[in-house]
């Protein structure tokens, strides 16, 4: 099973041709292309946007029209028509501004093709609501004007992929990206491991030794793990993976039958039998797009970060789905809460099975084969370890 990528802090510079006002739309397609190596964005395909008609491009005005014409857009009647986007934004919180249903995000926002990269949206950015060909979409003002306005002109707009807002507040999950990654038993096996410190200590930390077996060769910097929870699939029972919880990072200094390296730093104390593991590089998308799954998918919550039972809002949970059924980054679940058995009040003894209620939403944005990562975006109610996830109910969140 491959390791998950980690946030990568060394993003590339872009360069975006954009259109500026001018009188007729004028063309303009040609960008300079990312420096080599770049992070490209993680995002779903999405069907491509027909090209504009300036003639059929015109803002919208009547809130209650655009919801008439396109009610499976699930617009907010409260949505406004045009928002300037702060520093803070999230690409959830925007679609929630404007959407019932913000997995739809992809059916609302229009990516101007004459526009590099035209998903990422920037603080300072004006959005506003339009028509384009009869439906409600919502785009980046001066990426399109009506007819009898100056003539478009191309410019150069230079900006940086970091500074792009990202799908998920990045600040809630630093630790988890710094934190655990998912093993199997074949790593295990073939992991060096610790098996004593110097000094006689009987614990390691920053500044100790540690001697280790089964280090042959390879690289010159480790990081040194502890095996914490086992994941099991609860629907089937099978094994999905170790947890490998980081604890301390180690440099080679003395290779050997059984190595010597030096402690760096650590962040846990480092007990005989911990692994030994490759430093990952720091990779992750945060340009990635809310959606609904492609295929419909269910499955279970089978743990909670930081060890927590029950569920809240901005909590990472692991769900026992992966890219096997589909999950990518950027898929959007409902959370159930699980059915659950109350006294019947007018029947002694007897019990009524209320059934599973759907409580909030959340959104993966880590995934391997057979287990994902997701972020709760939104809780309406008490969930808990071992409650199940569904395909988001569009019809159920634009009745409210």
């Amino acid at each position: 099973m491959s390791y998950f990528n980690r946030f990568n802090t060394a993003f590339c510079r872009r360069t975006v041709l954009v259109c500026v006002a001018g009188g007729a739309l004028a063309a303009c397609a040609t960008s300079t292309p990312p420096q080599q190596g770049a992070p490209q964005p993680a995002s779903p395909a999405v069907s491509a946007a027909p090209a504009i008609d300036t003639e059929s491009v015109a803002p919208v005005i009547d809130l209650s029209r655009a919801q008439a014409v396109a009610p499976q857009v699930g617009l907010r009647s409260d949505a406004p028509l045009t928002y300037v986007v702060k520093r803070g934004d999230t690409l959830w919180s925007i679609a929630a501004y404007f959407l019932k249903t913000p997995w739809q995000w992809p059916v609302l926002w229009y990516d101007n093709p004459q526009v590099k990269n035209p998903h990422l949206i920037y603080p300072g950015d004006r959005l506003k609501l339009v028509w384009v060909n009869g439906q409600p979409r919502l785009m980046r003002a001066g990426d399109a004007a009506p007819e009898n306005v100056e003539r478009l002109q191309p410019r150069v707009r230079e900006e940086t992929l970091a500074n792009a807002i990202p799908a998920i507040p990045f600040a809630v999950i630093r630790d988890f990206l710094d934190g655990p990654r998912l093993v199997d038993a074949a790593q295990i096996d073939a992991a060096p491991y610790v098996v004593g410190f110097s000094g006689e200590h009987l614990i390691g930390a920053a500044g100790h030794d540690v001697f280790v077996k089964h280090l042959e060769g390879g690289a010159r910097d480790w990081q040194i793990m502890h095996i914490g929870k086992t994941y099991r699939d609860p629907d089937t029972g099978k094994l999905l993976g170790y947890e490998a919880i980081p604890v301390a990072r180690a440099t080679l200094t003395q290779p050997g039958k059984v190595a010597q390296l030096s402690v760096t730093s650590n962040g846990r104390e480092i007990v005989v039998g911990d692994y030994l593991f490759d430093v990952l590089p720091n990779v992750w998308h945060p340009d990635f797009i809310p959606h609904a799954p492609p295929q419909a998918v269910a499955g279970s919550i089978i743990s909670v970060f930081n060890g927590l039972n029950q569920i809240g809002q901005y909590q990472i949970v692991t769900l026992n789905r992966g890219s096997g059924v589909g999950l990518d980054v950027g898929s959007v679940l409902q959370i159930m809460q699980a059915p659950r058995e109350v006294p019947d009040p007018h029947a002694a003894g007897a019990t009524v099975r209320i059934p599973a209620q759907p409580v909030g939403l959340m959104m993966v944005f880590e995934v391997a084969e057979h287990l994902s990562y997701a972020l709760v975006m939104q809780m309406t109610g008490p969930a808990h370890v071992l409650d199940r996830f569904t395909m988001p109910d569009a019809a159920a969140f634009m009745a409210r």
